[in-house]
């Protein structure tokens, strides 16, 4: 098993290209721990319009991006959720978005 907690946070990211839809939950959950350090990758990530129209794998790694940003929860990962609606054609996505916005922007 990997030790998602010694990957640098470029390697860690990387998952997000290749594990289509099998990104580990022990990788996600080191995602969250590391909380604000990691959100400017994944906000560059979901910002890149490009990313939204990939085919598989890459397809995945907007959509794990949104997830794992909504996860951690800080008003810093908003404006990255927030244009994910924007670019999203998922129903389900943009849901959970709405979700896990704060209050004062929905």
């Amino acid at each position: 098993m990997i030790d998602y907690s010694m990957l640098e946070s470029d390697k860690l990211v990387n998952l997000l290209f290749a594990e289509e839809d099998r990104l580990p939950r022990a990788a996600v959950d080191e995602f969250i721990k590391r909380g604000n350090s990691i959100i400017e990758p994944l906000s560059q990530i979901v910002l890149e319009e490009s990313n939204w129209d990939k085919d598989a794998p890459e397809f995945w790694t907007p959509i794990h991006a949104v997830f794992i940003l909504g996860a951690i929860g800080t008003q810093e990962a908003v404006p990255s959720l927030i244009t994910a609606i924007k670019w999203s054609e998922n129903i389900m996505l943009i849901g959970f978005l709405r979700f896990f916005l704060p209050s004062s922007v929905r």
